[in-house]
């Protein structure tokens, strides 16, 4: 069924290969159809089990509209009845999406209202590039700051993506950058649909159909296997042909690809190093040589001071060697890049144990209000509210968490609301 991540990787990897089977069953070139319908039914299955709905949605997509222009259906010969059949199993179909997986249908509906004020603040530029994950919980923590009885409550997370890449590119480059994007797929569909000569060419006009609906629902640009197919396609329905033989025949373009090939080789392989010795101190750290390895954590941050990751764990591991000062000073060089509940969290412990109590309470309020499912910014600031003497402040956080729902069950859960009943009591 796919790895342990969101199936939309492996699922857009099988369900954009049904367009290639399908063409070789319908083929007059291909004899042996056996094996091939064992494949395609490996594949649907493999989608199925995967449960990845927008996988699923693209296989039946894919196979319609494919036996549709093999055998050159015409829907106005179509019966009425028949045709009311077809709009019942649609609307089955799109109720059984939403049932099956309805907290997630829930979630994603939170996420585009939140992303809608994203773009209504700056809709015809955008925010730039990486802004959705600077700035996204941000907002997020604004909506349910508004609506404290929300019923989205239990279903609020850390989130990296609007899980729809037209989303996406509106909120980093505004509407123009998606007319462009757009006006891309409309001219490759467009070429696709005119070389009526090539049978194949439908094919790749299928994948683009998949990628579309695909980035509707999820993120497949996240991963490499799309944007080989996309050269692909703009390859075989773009004629560019016509573009390599002039590249190849003159020698100076020749000469600029190899030489951007080469920086861009040396570019990689720095990045590459940066990442196994990144990878190297944060085993050694874990074995308990944290003070030993932070002279290379500053070393690296050098090379890797664009990467969140690389700065969170940094500012994680000054965190555990009491050097809470620096620790806030490289989160503060995160948040640009990445801003999320765990990153505030952070933040708030750093500026507690330097006795910035006050900037540790906005923090701690401030990740609440990003997850208001979590128990842990509350009972920190219970302990907050404690060391000042605050017993009325602290008591009715301690209240809120006794009452407060729980989304899963844990040991850790248990023992808060335990400990914050004798609290009370």
């Amino acid at each position: 069924v796919g790895s342990f991540d969101n199936p939309a990787g492996y699922a857009s990897m099988l369900s954009m290969s049904i367009p290639f089977v399908c063409y070789y069953i319908y083929s007059d070139k291909c004899n042996k159809k056996t094996p091939l319908w064992f494949i395609y039914f490996v594949i649907v299955l493999a989608i199925t089990l995967s449960a990845s709905r927008t996988g699923i949605l693209i296989s039946i997509i894919i196979s319609v509209t494919y036996i549709i222009k093999r055998y050159k259906i015409n829907f106005s010969n179509v019966t009425l009845w028949l045709k009311f059949i077809m709009m019942l199993l649609v609307i089955a179909i799109i109720l059984g999406f939403y049932i099956f997986k309805k907290d997630s249908t829930k979630g994603r509906v939170i996420i585009w209202r939140c992303t809608w004020e994203m773009i209504k603040e700056k809709p015809w530029f955008g925010h730039g590039y990486k802004s959705f994950e600077a700035k996204y919980m941000l907002y997020q923590a604004d909506y349910f700051e508004q609506n404290k009885k929300s019923d989205y409550i239990l279903l609020s997370d850390n989130v990296k993506h609007p899980f729809n890449e037209f989303l996406l590119i509106i909120i980093e480059y505004g509407l123009l950058g998606l007319l462009l994007v757009l006006f891309f797929f409309f001219i490759l569909i467009y070429c696709g649909l005119q070389k009526r000569r090539k049978v194949n060419s439908f094919i790749f006009v299928l994948i683009l159909l998949s990628i579309i609906v695909f980035s509707c629902f999820s993120y497949p640009f996240m991963y490499p296997f799309i944007w080989i197919l996309l050269i692909v396609c703009a390859f075989q329905l773009l004629d560019l042909e016509l573009l390599k033989n002039i590249i190849c025949k003159r020698r100076i373009f020749f000469v600029l690809f190899i030489v951007l090939f080469c920086f861009y080789g040396l570019w990689v392989t720095g990045a590459i190093a940066a990442e196994l010795k990144w990878c190297h101190i944060s085993k050694r750290s874990l074995l308990g040589e944290t003070e030993s390895v932070l002279p290379y954590y500053q070393r690296l941050g050098e090379r890797l001071s664009e990467n969140p990751f690389f700065l969170y764990s940094y500012a994680v591991e000054l965190n555990s060697s009491m050097r809470y000062s620096e620790s806030i000073k490289v989160l503060k060089e995160c948040e640009s890049f990445y801003n999320d509940y765990d990153v505030k969290m952070l933040q708030a412990r750093n500026y507690e144990k330097v006795g910035d109590l006050l900037q540790a309470e906005n923090y701690y309020q401030l990740a609440s209000r990003m997850c208001p499912n979590r128990f842990l910014p509350l009972y920190y600031l219970v302990h907050l509210y404690q060391s000042q003497g605050e017993e009325k402040k602290a008591k009715k956080i301690a209240k809120k968490i006794v009452e407060k729902r729980v989304k899963i069950n844990s040991y850790i859960i248990d023992t808060i609301k335990n400990e914050m009943k004798k609290y009370i009591e």
